[in-house]
């Protein structure tokens, strides 16, 4: 009997650790994701602010010049423009975020062992 329960408490303990390695795994994975994505966001922030102020001038005046408007006419356009294509831009990284998945072995293993679980507690007797 002692050496079914040391058997027992080895399977379990290998079943353990191999659980331990994929989250670890996973973990590592999930963090090289992050890091990408938020470097993403820092790009794309910084050069949004440095393309507005940097350029937004100078378009500013060369084109109420060519188009005859007023300087704050312009300006305003080109600051609807760019709202709109940082609004873009966001609902992309939204859709990003929503398809992002993490963990996926991981659960799906839980959801396996969950299962197993259930149906031996169904079947009594059966290993």
């Amino acid at each position: 009997m002692s050496s079914r329960l040391g058997s027992l408490i080895q399977a379990a303990l290998r079943y353990i650790e191999a659980r331990g390695e994929l989250l670890q795994i996973e973990a590592a994975e999930a963090g090289s994701r992050s890091v990408g994505i938020l470097v993403t966001i820092i790009i794309a922030i910084t050069a949004l602010v440095f393309g507005w102020l940097l350029a937004l001038p100078a378009l500013v005046w060369i084109t109420a010049e060519k188009i005859g408007w007023h300087w704050s006419q312009v300006s305003l356009a080109m600051a609807g423009l760019h709202l709109l294509i940082f609004a873009v831009g966001f609902l992309v990284f939204r859709l990003k975020i929503k398809r992002l998945r993490i963990f996926e072995g991981s659960l799906e293993e839980f959801q396996k062992d969950r299962q197993w679980l259930k149906s031996s507690k169904d079947h009594p007797g059966t290993l």
